[in-house]
């Protein structure tokens, strides 16, 4: 999907949301081992020492409750790598009140192209909210990542 219109997600704004410029065990403690996604501690450890990374966490009381990372890449374009909620507290609203506040630092810091891959439908619509529209449809394929 590729955002190609206008935000239009509506949320309180009940997070502390602070863009990220080094690693906060916060992530792993409160979001990644809970969830079993211990694999992508690497992975964004890796990503955030890259140039033209973007990190932005969202706190409730000094506890990361939803991440979301995304990256302008050589070709001028900003991929969206992942967003994920800590399982406690999904379903309430936390994923679309930092997708909107991502999608809005894109188009005040005018980020080109962004672009994501939704993981299933839900993600889908609430990206389409966001802005995103679909480019193309494919098969689901699998991306590896070097760490």
């Amino acid at each position: 999907m590729l955002m190609t219109d206008v935000n239009t997600i509506e949320v309180e704004k009940r997070l502390h949301i602070k863009r990220l410029f080094e690693w906060d065990e916060r992530l792993a403690i409160d979001i990644f081992i809970p969830n079993e996604e211990e694999y992508e501690i690497l992975v964004l450890k890796k990503t955030m020492r890259q140039k033209d990374t973007y990190v932005f966490a969202g706190y409730l009381d000094d506890i990361a409750i939803v991440t979301i990372y995304f990256q302008v890449m050589p070709n001028s374009c900003t991929r969206f790598h992942y967003i994920i909620t800590a399982n406690d507290y999904q379903k309430n609203g936390y994923a679309r009140e930092i997708l909107s506040y991502a999608v809005d630092y894109c188009m005040e810091h005018s980020l080109p192209n962004c672009f994501l891959w939704p993981a299933h439908e839900t993600s889908r619509r609430l990206c389409f909210e966001a802005g995103f529209r679909d480019l193309f449809e494919a098969e689901a394929g699998e991306a590896v990542y070097r760490i």
